[in-house]
């Protein structure tokens, strides 16, 4: 459901959902979303204010509140 709506994001490439190399940790499910942005085409203040928006609009989607995210800006 998060990749759909960042897939909304001009000039941003979504792959994933993927579940990660670890699969679960401490019972909980890890998946992975990467985003590649072009960072001379795009303006990064504001895809950040759009990928926060995404982010927190979930809050409002009772089935996802428990759903824990973390950003990872220089992943390996």
């Amino acid at each position: 459901m998060l990749a759909i709506y960042l897939r909304a994001i001009k000039n941003c490439e979504v792959l994933g959902p993927e579940m990660s190399l670890v699969s679960r940790i401490k019972g909980n499910y890890v998946k992975q979303i990467l985003l590649k942005m072009n960072i001379n085409k795009i303006k990064l203040s504001l895809v950040k204010e759009q990928i926060e928006k995404v982010i927190s609009a979930k809050k409002f989607l009772t089935q996802y509140r428990q759903v824990k995210i973390s950003v990872d800006v220089d992943p390996i």
